[in-house]
């Protein structure tokens, strides 16, 4: 079993405002409420453990997604990884979700890959989390008429999506080999993303 940090202390934060560090935040107006980030939620020793193990166990579905290798667990059709229901048990400790996550979806993108920006389906409920593996990248949210926010997300960094960032803002990554954020130029490389969530009961 991985070595992780002992459960973070509850949170009061339900998701009304948005609570990112302003080192990862680029917006000319307000970041989306029910947007957060939370750098550093994996440390280096347990992103090398879940890289590992990875590298191991995964094998990748036939399919892509824009470019992107995938894999999807579900609760329902057996265990989480290892690593991933641990991380479940430490968000739910942290006040993050409510319920114990019963969806998992690791994403493997080469280097210059994105996401088309998107709203995530409705068999999910309302929080969503992400954690950002091996190498940065930006996230974009945009909404109609509204300005652009844009996050840069590090390798162990998670971000939070809940009420209006979850529903009403669309999230993407564009394709880029190179991220320009606050002055600095970001080199990609090939990396990855774990997404939680739970999903509404009788979807799948």
């Amino acid at each position: 079993m991985l070595d992780f940090w002992p459960a973070l202390r509850a949170s009061v934060w339900r998701g009304r405002q948005a609570d990112v560090p302003s080192d990862r935040l680029e917006t000319s107006g307000k970041a989306p409420h029910g947007l957060r980030v939370i750098p550093e939620f994996a440390s280096e020793a347990e992103m090398h453990a879940i890289a590992a193990w990875i590298d191991l166990h995964v094998q990748w579905s036939s399919g892509t997604m824009h470019g992107n290798r995938m894999q999807t667990w579900l609760a329902s059709d057996g265990p989480l990884p290892p690593w991933g229901a641990e991380l479940s048990r430490r968000m739910v400790d942290a006040g993050i979700f409510r319920d114990v996550p019963d969806y998992l979806h690791l994403i493997h993108y080469k280097t210059g890959n994105g996401i088309p920006s998107h709203v995530d389906r409705d068999i999910f409920q309302n929080v969503g989390a992400g954690l950002t593996l091996q190498s940065s990248r930006v996230m974009d949210f945009t909404r109609a008429r509204r300005p652009l926010a844009r996050v840069l997300l590090m390798p162990g960094d998670l971000y939070v999506m809940s009420g209006e960032a979850r529903y009403k803002w669309e999230h993407g990554i564009r394709p880029e080999k190179v991220d320009r954020f606050q002055g600095r130029a970001l080199v990609r490389s090939d990396g990855m993303s774990v997404s939680w969530r739970c999903t509404v009961p009788g979807a799948f």
